[in-house]
């Protein structure tokens, strides 16, 4: 997920979203912490970008609570982060 290469990105963003499908919770757990390592990821915008598509390749089996109090929030901030970057 933290290679240079965009393509290589959105394959393993494809990998974690059905990795996430068969794991059990504490995995997921797990698999949450690395997206929001990816997510906060200072020096680099293009992985925050990433961290916004696994986000959404995550959020339909995290539940709606987890959606709603999480994964909207931080991809709220994460927009505002990445907004001038788009312009």
């Amino acid at each position: 997920m933290y290679d240079a290469d965009e393509s290589v990105r959105d394959r393993a963003i494809v990998v974690v979203g059905e990795m996430r499908k068969v794991c059990d919770e504490d995995e997921k757990e797990k698999i949450m912490v690395l997206v929001l390592d990816l997510a906060h990821y200072e020096s680099d915008a293009k992985y925050r970008e990433s961290s916004v598509k696994l986000l959404n390749e995550l959020a339909p089996d995290m539940g709606q609570e987890v959606c709603e109090f999480f994964i909207v929030q931080e991809i709220c901030s994460l927009g505002l982060d990445l907004s001038p970057i788009v312009r």
